[in-house]
């Protein structure tokens, strides 16, 4: 399994709308084959995406394919006028002893 984390930061005067048009990319992100967990919740202001992917090779086909479902999901939901991605933290599970 491959996890990735990502942050972003809604426009000032745009959180609703960044908020209606995250959900509706997560949830093409979301009925993709290979994706097996996406969750979304605010901190600090921030919106955190928690998504897992069978494989690391799985997580950049998806997200990196320019004709791909994720990227005409960007591209008509108009994300980034409404915020920013500030970033994101990949990689392996780590399995922990005794769970």
């Amino acid at each position: 399994m491959y996890m990735v984390i990502s942050a972003w930061q809604p426009h000032p005067g745009k959180e609703a709308a960044f908020r209606e048009r995250g959900m509706q990319l997560a949830s093409v992100l979301k009925r993709q084959p290979g994706v097996r967990q996406l969750d979304v919740f605010e901190s600090g202001g921030k919106h955190m995406s928690v998504h897992a992917y069978d494989d690391e090779a799985t997580y950049h086909r998806l997200i990196h394919d320019p004709v791909g479902a994720f990227a005409k999901a960007v591209a008509e939901t108009g994300i980034e006028e409404y915020g920013n991605w500030l970033y994101s933290e990949r990689g392996e599970p780590q399995a922990i002893p005794g769970g």
